[in-house]
């Protein structure tokens, strides 16, 4: 007798399932009723592909919403990748143009600057006499010049460097 109060529980809240008025908590209990043997009756087997049906829908739409997640996140994380690489490559040129400029900057200045200007460093100090560079600079092409044989390489040099001194 107690048995049969029990199947008719049961089927009271499957009623309430296909009515749809049954609580989240009443339908798992439903759920872990029909997974015992108590269940192998002919009166739950509606019940059981009925809902057998709704889980399986449910997790079918579970894996199709988590296919669908990883197909945004893999988009996502390909437009940052084309993003970064865009911003990289943007960053490259635009500092490679413009160190170029500068680059062109700095010679025009050192050229303005250094146009019709003599320095050369004679006893260690800045010498910016035009005739006096000028004649150390002769003296030294001359010495380095004369490539006779009694006058070796270590005279030249000797020369270059004592001729600094004078």
């Amino acid at each position: 007798m107690e048995m049969d109060n029990r199947k008719t529980e049961w089927l009271r809240i499957s009623e309430k399932y296909f009515d749809a008025t049954i609580t989240p908590q009443e339908e798992k209990a439903l759920a872990a009723f029909l997974s015992t043997e108590e269940s192998n009756s002919p009166e739950f087997n509606e019940i059981k592909a009925v809902m057998g049906y709704f889980a399986t829908a449910r997790a079918a739409n579970r894996r199709e919403q988590e296919i669908k997640r990883k197909i945004r996140r893999r988009r996502i994380a390909s437009w940052s990748s084309a993003a970064a690489v865009i911003t990289i490559a943007a960053g490259i040129g635009f500092s490679y143009i413009g160190a170029d400029k500068e680059e062109k900057e700095l010679i025009t200045q050192a050229t303005e600057t250094s146009r019709n200007k003599y320095i050369a460093y004679i006893n260690g100090e800045t010498c910016t006499d035009e005739e006096t560079v000028l004649k150390q600079m002769h003296e030294a092409m001359a010495m380095i010049g004369n490539t006779t044989r009694d006058y070796a390489v270590e005279e030249q040099l000797a020369a270059m460097f004592n001729a600094a001194n004078n």
